[in-house]
């Protein structure tokens, strides 16, 4: 148990009720317990305060948290508040200041406050205009208060029974990239909400698989697909709302999709979905063919057939380019044109993109390189967030084939601290440079984001033969997939892995 000693000013003061008082020091016996209450109360109260109007003076709420703060290591508590320095001033942590519970109790605040405010600022709108008055004072207590309060019913029983579906702003529009950002923001949600349900699935419904026999993880693009489908028909007032009828959607154990609404299509795409979710190459062919038979336009049968049954280069891209030509059919005519910039973030595009990515691969293993680098720019066009990865594919073949300015260019669009990005520019920076005090600063940024690297390009640490599942920032599992894809380059550029050597 601790204590907090809270002085007052010495002098007397009026208090509330009349008498005069004098305010003293005093001590006031608290737990660890107590202390970690009053840090959650000390972050509803910021949360609180940051919206307060200006001309309000808050300086003395401040000065009282923080020296509240300033008595967190005495009670065990000073992981969850920092302290700068520099602004020599006390700091909540992030693990509390975004605590769940917390945000939790101001979300139900707020949305009672706004359900609240809202019908009273619309009923006296409503009372103002009809009375022809800008002042409320003008009118009668009386014809006030009875507006007022009709106003007030009328729009709570209105909200209470439609919720916002009714409420218009005229003039009012919604620009195009307004709705694309939402479409992204649906978009990431569902993600993160798909990914949640098939990990809370794999731990309950299914076994665990061993690593080597694990699934393939482009399975849990079914759950996003069924609920994409699910909500693409329905308008939510925002992403909140979604986001509740996808969790209770989700927790009724219900189909999300009744099948007699799933165009032929789709319906390939769920054997699709069941053959990623084999193990075995001939349960995945029989799959993949059926799909077709029952879709022609299913792009990923045609990427299976290519990952299981090609037995020669050639053989593969023959079935790559069946798959982006299925995927272009499956999309319609005038989609690609329409949606550049925004693709990925459509499930329906997966395919077609997986299917131009396969295409590229093959194609820079036949030497057709040049080909193999415009497929891979048109997907980064297409979708310019790359969630497929292809930049860093891109950025190696740029420097394998020098070019430089294009490599320079695309490591200036996606600054990352990445060991591809930090060590391709290294690579670059030498290159263009040599062994100057420019590569050698780009080199330690390097070094610092990921030490293991070099450790791998000069042979200290042996190289698996494939690529790690699962990579990690900064970890040995990223270095050995950088030097796996671009150790050749390394290699052939002369002088490199001396200069990395002298300053590693």
């Amino acid at each position: 148990m601790g204590w907090l000693s809270i002085r007052g000013e010495d002098k007397t003061a009026l208090c509330s009720v009349g008498y005069r008082c004098r305010r003293r020091t005093m001590k006031i016996n608290i737990t660890n317990r107590d202390y970690r209450a009053l840090l959650d109360l000390i972050a509803l109260a910021d949360m609180v305060l940051e919206s307060a109007p200006e001309g309000i003076d808050t300086d003395e709420y401040d000065a009282f948290i923080q020296k509240m703060l300033s008595h967190a290591k005495s009670f065990m508590c000073n992981e969850l508040v920092g302290y700068h320095r520099r602004e020599d001033r006390y700091y909540l942590s992030e693990d509390l200041t975004e605590s769940m519970d917390l945000l939790a109790i101001m979300k139900t605040h707020t949305t009672e406050v706004f359900w609240i405010e809202l019908p009273r600022q619309l009923a006296i709108r409503d009372m103002m205009e009809k009375c022809g008055t800008t002042e409320p004072e003008e009118l009668s207590p009386e014809l006030a208060a009875a507006a007022f309060l009709t106003h007030v019913e009328k729009y709570e029983s209105e909200f209470m029974e439609n919720d916002l579906d009714n409420l218009r702003i005229e003039g009012l529009t919604v620009s195009d990239e307004e709705i694309e950002e939402f479409r992204m923001a649906l978009v990431e949600m569902l993600e993160s909400e798909a990914n949640e349900w098939e990990d809370e699935e794999s731990e309950t419904d299914r076994p665990i698989p061993e690593a080597l026999n694990a699934p393939d993880p482009r399975f849990t693009e079914k759950t996003l697909a069924s609920i994409h489908r699910l909500v693409e028909s329905r308008e939510f007032a925002s992403t909140e709302e979604m986001s509740e009828f996808i969790n209770q959607a989700l927790a009724s154990g219900e189909d999300l999709v009744d099948p007699s609404t799933l165009s032929e299509l789709d319906k390939a795409q769920e054997l699709i979905y069941e053959a990623w979710q084999t193990t075995e190459g001939k349960e995945r062919v029989r799959l993949a063919e059926k799909a077709l038979r029952v879709s022609p336009d299913c792009a990923d049968a045609y990427i299976i057939l290519a990952e299981e049954t090609a037995r020669t280069i050639e053989e593969a891209q023959e079935l790559y380019e069946k798959a982006v030509a299925a995927g272009e059919q499956g999309l319609g005519e005038g989609f690609l044109e329409q949606h550049e910039g925004h693709f990925w973030g459509m499930v329906e595009t997966r395919p077609y993109m997986r299917a131009r990515a396969g295409l590229a691969m093959t194609l820079w293993a036949m030497n057709s390189r040049q080909e193999a680098i415009r497929e891979l720019e048109n997907l980064v066009k297409l979708n310019p967030n790359d969630n497929q990865g292809n930049r860093y594919q891109l950025l190696i073949w740029y420097l394998a084939e020098g070019q430089n300015t294009k490599a320079k260019a695309l490591l200036e669009k996606y600054e990352e601290p990445s060991a591809s990005w930090l060590y391709s520019g290294a690579f670059l920076t030498y290159r263009q440079s040599g062994d100057t005090a420019k590569s050698r600063a780009v080199l330690k940024q390097a070094l610092l984001a990921n030490p293991h690297v070099p450790l791998y390009l000069l042979g200290r640490k042996r190289l698996p033969k494939e690529s790690p599942g699962l990579i990690g920032i900064g970890d040995t599992s990223e270095a050995i997939a950088y030097v796996l894809a671009a150790n050749f380059l390394w290699q052939k550029e002369s002088g490199a892995l001396e200069w990395l050597a002298a300053n590693s």
